[in-house]
């Protein structure tokens, strides 16, 4: 069962110190965000950021895009720079030839991981120092019959076929879907992974293969989940909500 947290939020906190000393195999962010994007002054972002990320923002033109990508890349920088007591700016957040975006540290510094997801109104970062992460978030949406034939494996099919209405069908299929999803990403790998091979079902928690997964709830016309590699056992990961208006009160250090 997903732990969902009240202490003061703060990257240590959030990341497991104070946690009864030993923290949580994954601590999640999830940022309720909505129309307050487009009108948002992200001067105070543009210092937090590498200089291909403030490259990559000049050339945007939406202001809702803009504000999307500026926070979500300043809220990585500031927790994981809270995590290790470093400047934001300087943290090398490097791609993998798959996407998958990932801590490089300096030589003797320990990792840590991370995956970063967003959808309408909702972003989700998942932080652990002990393995490779995946989140996912997802909006729910109409039924996509084409996309689960040619995703889900032949279990969730038969699954999503008994339910009584394409209603239940959309909503049952993005529970699944954030799953493996969620799992393909801890793996590093996204959509270039056969999502057909990752089996998951309804319940709240599971493995597929070498990751452990869990759904996350409390995600309002949305769902989520949030995987990590390695043998059974973890923790329950932590879940901390907060508004986007708010986190300039969050504590980096």
């Amino acid at each position: 069962m997903t732990t969902v947290t009240a202490l003061p939020l703060s990257a240590r906190s959030l990341c497991g110190e104070g946690v009864g000393g030993r923290g949580p195999g994954v601590a999640c962010l999830a940022v309720r965000c909505g129309a307050e994007l487009e009108t948002m002054d992200l001067r105070p972002l543009l210092p937090l950021l590498g200089a291909e990320e403030r490259a990559r923002l000049e050339a945007m033109t939406t202001p809702q895009r803009r504000a999307e990508f500026a926070l979500a890349r300043s809220l990585v920088r500031r927790v994981l720079g809270g995590v290790l007591g470093r400047p934001p700016p300087e943290l090398r957040i490097r791609v993998t030839s798959r996407g998958k975006p990932y801590l490089d540290p300096p030589a003797g510094e320990r990792r840590v991981f991370f995956s970063l997801s967003h959808t309408d109104g909702w972003m989700l970062l998942a932080v652990s120092r002990h393995a490779p992460v995946g989140a996912d978030v997802e909006r729910i949406a109409e039924y996509p019959a084409r996309i689960a034939r040619r995703f889900c494996h032949p279990d969730e099919l038969a699954w999503l076929a008994a339910l009584p209405d394409d209603a239940a069908r959309a909503d049952g299929f993005y529970r699944l879907w954030t799953v493996k999803e969620a799992c393909v990403k801890a793996l590093g790998m996204g959509i270039a992974h056969p999502l057909r091979t990752v089996r998951v079902d309804d319940g709240p928690a599971g493995r597929s293969g070498g990751i452990r997964w869990w759904r996350l709830e409390g995600f309002d016309g949305a769902h989520a989940a949030v995987a990590r590699l390695g043998p059974g056992g973890a923790p329950p990961p932590i879940l901390r909500f907060v508004d986007a208006d708010d986190l300039a009160s969050f504590e980096w250090r």
